[in-house]
């Protein structure tokens, strides 16, 4: 009997998106399978979670860190006046050392010149890559066991709706056992026009379409289909801005100098000199009513206390619905929707459904589930062996 195991990434599919109204597939599926809500993970780097079942301390994924001495920018530090004049240079600069250093991560395209060669990134490794991870794949498990794939997604492809139907149109074959598609376009109308336009939905309705299409071949193409539909993050509606940077420069410290600072759309880390600058520092961000200094126990807790400080030494996040602007990723543009707060946001969890040969009857699930709890649940859909790098605890459990 031939078999496939689907997983299908929806970007910012919400953990209430799924209804009869948008997803009426989608939403078939969660009345015969079972489904239920994903807590998101603190992070910048999700392929570990996905494909290994590992959290960020444990893979030391977590996207730019603090490394000067391996910084890939340090080449480009004599163009930073010019950068500094001109918002296109400095795009410029920073995906031309992305492609340079084959960055799979999101890039920071408003990184400053003079701030970047302070920082390396940390995935420059397609997660199929053998050296990805010192932890064992689901890439490692499938090469071992002779099984081929079929990645579509990122990195690697375009994850708009038309061109990932496309792609899997004209490269599925009999000869896949596992499946990976990551649609984008909702995370992308999601952030441009807010969580809940009619953009959004309209995307979302069309990935749902796409969706009954690639179920339709392969049910055409195997007799035994395993799905898993998944969102990474649920998205949050922009309520509120804060500028991190006024309030630095009211410190008197200076960057570069006294401290050095990474500003993400939710996030702000930061690395400093003396226990002075720091104090400073602290101070004026408890004093900022906007979000709050995460304790060393809540990033253990989201597994993302590592063993030095390359990630940050203070992680200040920014509280659900606001968002730093100016930021490193953004620029000064507001996008209408965000995810990246803490995962004990609710807004931003995402929804999973999943549909097998293996699951005898509809379920759907109170307690929500973790991004690595995916990977051990693909594994039991194979029917291969979950290895003991595994922190995650296989959806079936609960079934």
């Amino acid at each position: 009997m031939n078999k496939i195991v689907a997983a299908i990434l929806v970007d910012a599919l919400r953990h209430d998106s799924i209804t009869k109204k948008y997803t009426p597939f989608l939403h078939s599926l969660s009345e015969t399978g079972v489904s239920g809500s994903i807590i998101p993970q603190l992070s910048f780097s999700l392929h570990p979670a996905w494909f290994a079942g590992v959290y960020p301390n444990d893979s030391a994924k977590w996207g730019y860190y603090y490394s000067p001495r391996t910084s890939p920018f340090t080449f480009l530090k004599p163009l930073s006046p010019i950068a500094k004049r001109s918002t296109t240079v400095n795009k410029m600069c920073n995906v031309a050392t992305g492609k340079l250093f084959h960055f799979s991560g999101t890039l920071a395209l408003y990184l400053p010149m003079d701030v970047a060669c302070y920082f390396d990134f940390s995935d420059k490794n397609a997660p199929w890559d053998p050296n990805y991870l010192t932890q064992t794949t689901l890439f490692d498990i499938l090469r071992k066991n002779n099984l081929e794939w079929l990645f579509i997604g990122s990195p690697g492809s375009n994850q708009s709706t038309h061109m990932i139907l496309r792609r899997f149109s004209e490269r599925i074959s009999q000869k896949i056992s596992f499946l990976w598609l990551h649609f984008a376009e909702v995370d992308w109308m999601s952030h441009e026009f807010g969580p809940r336009s009619s953009e959004a939905w309209k995307s979302l309705n069309e990935v749902d379409l796409a969706i009954c299409e690639v179920v339709k071949k392969l049910n055409e193409n195997f007799k035994d289909v395993h799905l898993l539909v998944f969102g990474d993050h649920g998205m949050v509606t922009t309520k509120a801005t804060v500028d991190i940077e006024v309030k630095l420069r009211k410190t008197g410290l200076k960057p570069c100098r006294d401290y050095l600072f990474f500003l993400g759309a939710t996030m702000a880390r930061f690395w400093f000199n003396a226990d002075s600058s720091r104090s400073r520092i602290q101070e004026t961000l408890n004093q900022t009513p906007y979000g709050r200094i995460l304790e060393e126990k809540e990033l253990a807790d989201y597994g993302c206390n590592f063993n030095d400080l390359r990630y940050g030494d203070t992680i200040w996040v920014a509280n659900e619905g606001t968002i730093i602007s100016p930021n490193f990723y953004n620029g000064s543009n507001i996008p209408k929707g965000m995810h990246g707060f803490t995962p004990n946001s609710k807004n931003s969890h995402a929804a999973f459904v999943m549909k097998s040969s293996i699951i005898s009857e509809s379920l759907k699930l109170k307690n929500p589930r973790k991004l690595v709890d995916l990977f051990p649940t693909i594994l039991d859909m194979m029917g291969l062996s979950t290895p003991a790098s595994n922190k995650g605890k296989s959806i079936f459990t609960d079934i």
